[in-house]
């Protein structure tokens, strides 16, 4: 697998007449789950430098948690894309969708580890556990958007294959171009909804970064929400 070739795009390719998307150079899951644990793993690095009790069960949990935040979002909101899709029309079937969504999970994971070192100088460099917080709240946004938009692309090269437009990738095609703009239509209400799920995901699956003078635990109890919680910690930081 050739982590250069998939973020170039050249890993997407047509296969036959019917326009199928090649698959068989990405990722396999050691790198969906190294890449995950590289960014997760200096998230946890916080909690090290900050000298939590139990640290590097925090930097280890870190690293364990963070790919399994964007697999399990995955997981929670695949089957309503793949029905939505079906509803606009969609010809893609079930497994290249799949496919497709494992894609930009990892190109979301290959953008986390890229910014891992912005991270680990930041936590090397401030005290401050709300900036922190943040901090990764804004990377990770990047992250997924960055994925999101991959997918997005993909979806609209698929249009252009169903136009007749030349595109060197020839993906799954959708049927109609009508149908094609339909799906991708749904595809930004679904991307709503990833974005809703992974964020609440990422609250249920905390800590990742470890709270100073706490002890270490793997999950913290349910209460409040993510939306909450950062509106507290930008108050805190403005606050002083």
């Amino acid at each position: 697998m050739k982590l250069d070739g998939l973020l170039r795009g050249s890993a997407l390719r047509a296969e036959d007449d019917a326009g199928e998307v090649d698959f068989s150079a990405l990722a396999s899951l050691r790198l969906t789950l190294a890449l995950g644990a590289i960014y997760g793993g200096c998230m946890g690095l916080f909690a090290l430098i900050a000298g939590q009790r139990g640290a590097w069960l925090q930097l280890l949990a870190s690293a364990i948690k963070l790919p399994l935040l964007f697999l399990l979002t995955l997981l929670v909101t695949f089957p309503a894309l793949y029905v939505f899709s079906v509803l606009a029309g969609s010809r893609l079937r079930f497994l290249p969708l799949l496919r497709l969504n494992l894609v930009s999970i990892l190109i979301m994971l290959a953008v986390s580890a890229s910014l891992a070192p912005i991270l680990a100088f930041f936590t090397l460099s401030t005290t401050s556990y709300s900036f922190m917080v943040l901090l990764n709240v804004v990377l990770l946004g990047i992250a997924g958007l960055i994925g999101l938009r991959f997918l997005r692309r993909t979806l609209l090269l698929l249009l252009d294959a169903v136009a007749g437009a030349p595109v060197q990738p020839s993906p799954v095609p959708l049927g109609s171009v009508d149908a094609g703009r339909a799906a991708v239509n749904t595809f930004r209400v679904w991307l709503c909804l990833f974005a809703l799920v992974g964020a609440q995901m990422a609250w249920l699956l905390r800590p990742f970064i470890g709270r100073p003078n706490a002890e270490f635990t793997w999950f913290r109890p349910r209460a409040a929400s993510f939306f909450q919680s950062v509106f507290e910690h930008l108050a805190r930081l403005l606050g002083g």
